[in-house]
């Protein structure tokens, strides 16, 4: 736990503010600029998070389920994850904030992307070069949160 916010703490210095929620406790040392809650990001309390700032320009998942060794059930398990990242993402990003959110691969994926394609201007999904090839974690990328009344986004690609 921690090592995203270690690497958005580098990225956004003391000038930024980062914002981390984490079932686990982070014991890492971060950097005063970066607060962080251990709390469930199913019951987290928006105006907590609000307090510290009303609106991001960035919201990073890198949630995942506890996996079961089941495929299906673990990937269903992670669409409702990132699918619960999506609906934070909505309440807490400024127009035009950008989403990045690990998912698992599987029959999901396609309707979820659909579904989070209306929500951003742009819509990519990825495959780090750091994911080993086996793995099935990949991410989507939304750019350009839409304000209420804009345009769907074109589907997915795999930038």
């Amino acid at each position: 736990p921690g090592s995203w916010l270690q690497y958005i703490a580098r990225r956004i210095g003391p000038e930024g503010i980062a914002v981390g929620v984490d079932l686990s406790p982070v014991k890492i040392s971060l950097p005063p600029w970066v607060t962080v809650f251990q709390d469930d990001m199913y019951h987290m309390d928006l105006d907590t998070i609000r307090a510290v700032v009303p609106r991001f320009d960035l919201v990073v998942s890198d949630a995942a389920p506890g996996t079961t060794g089941v495929a299906w059930a673990d990937h269903a398990r992670s669409v409702d994850l990132t699918r619960r990242s999506l609906e934070l993402a909505r309440e807490l990003l400024r127009p035009g904030g950008t989403w990045v959110a690990k998912v698992f691969q599987g029959e999901d994926l396609p309707a979820f992307r659909t579904e989070a394609s209306r929500a951003f201007r742009k819509l990519a999904q990825t495959k780090p070069k750091s994911s080993r090839d086996r793995s099935v974690e990949i991410f989507l990328v939304g750019l350009g949160l839409k304000k209420e009344g804009d345009q769907p986004a074109p589907e997915a690609t795999g930038e």
